[in-house]
């Protein structure tokens, strides 16, 4: 193996090593933003990060100009957010609901989105 594969791959390494710890860093800025804003952890942001990339990808599929692509999309997620907010959350919380309830009722999302894309 000479210098230079092995320059390489150190390169390789490297710049893997930082955009893993990246997208980690950004998914635990995530989670401790809307844990530190609402009080409960919320498990269904993967879900809904995936949902925003299906949603984007139908669109772009579809033949719509990138730029309308992630304002729909965005319009899409927030609805989503907002509906489920509106439904689902008001309403555990209307109810008494404690901590652990919210956190079933973001699980139960993350289980409502996995089965929607498949």
């Amino acid at each position: 193996m000479s210098w230079s594969d092995i320059w390489l791959f150190l390169q390789q390494g490297l710049l893997s090593g930082l955009v893993t710890g990246s997208v980690y860093a950004l998914l635990a800025l995530a989670i401790v933003a809307i844990f530190k804003t609402t009080d409960v952890p919320n498990f269904a942001q993967g879900e809904m990060l995936m949902m925003a990339g299906y949603v984007a990808l139908m669109l772009l599929l579809s033949d719509v100009p990138y730029a309308a692509v992630i304002f729909m999309t965005l319009i899409a997620m927030a609805l989503v957010g907002a509906l489920f907010q509106r439904v689902v959350m008001e309403r555990v919380t209307g109810s008494r609901g404690v901590g652990v309830q919210l956190v079933i009722a973001t699980l139960g999302l993350a289980y409502v989105l996995k089965g929607l894309v498949r």
